[in-house]
């Protein structure tokens, strides 16, 4: 399945966008993942684009970022895209 056809397929679904994302995760490459977050965050749903990128960077365990109060890391979007 092409990028373009995965975005289309995740924000046309009726599941929330977090878990789709979670189950096609195992399939794809992270640059696949950091495309589908810069779609999303172009077309204006700030909060799910940074979740995914978050989601991502946590799966491959990238370090960096500060950790907020309940110790998740935060990361600047212009490091991610």
């Amino acid at each position: 399945m092409l990028v373009w056809e995965l975005i289309f397929h995740v924000l046309s679904s009726g599941d929330p966008l977090l878990k789709k994302v979670c189950m096609l995760q195992e399939d794809l490459h992270v640059s696949s993942v950091m495309v589908l977050a810069a779609m999303i965050l172009e077309i204006g749903h700030d909060w799910w684009s940074l979740q995914i990128v978050w989601l991502a960077q946590s799966k491959i365990g990238l370090e960096g970022g500060k950790r907020d109060f309940y110790g998740r890391r935060s990361f600047d979007c212009k490091v991610c895209f």
